[in-house]
């Protein structure tokens, strides 16, 4: 791995992790509710990324879908799991959901893991 490499490593991590305890002071100190602090930033992020979502494949409904139960699910889960957790076990629970989702690709869909 090249030095410019995981320096960029370190910099989405270190920003993915100031997502976290910024969304945990959010949460918590300014009582901003939960479910309203992820309706907004899936409505920005949704803003920013639009130019990059035309053309929609086909069909459109599945992936309208998707990005609502993803972002809108599990970010709402996230944050009205911050007001009780610390961020530090919100994200170890969060990297849980890896492991879980293959367990249930073996057992709903048999899929094999190699």
């Amino acid at each position: 791995m090249r030095v410019r490499d995981f320096f960029l490593l370190v910099a989405v991590c270190l920003i993915w992790a100031f997502n976290n305890v910024l969304s945990k002071i959010i949460v918590t100190d300014w009582a901003v509710p939960p479910l309203f602090y992820a309706a907004l930033r899936f409505a920005v992020v949704a803003m920013v990324m639009w130019p990059w979502l035309l053309p929609m494949p086909r069909p459109a409904w599945r992936i309208v879908a998707i990005a609502l139960c993803l972002g809108g699910g599990s970010f709402s889960l996230l944050f009205v799991g911050l007001q009780t957790v610390s961020p530090s076990e919100a994200a170890i629970i969060l990297q849980l959901g890896v492991p879980f989702t293959m367990l249930l690709s073996v057992l709903v869909l048999g899929e094999r893991i190699y």
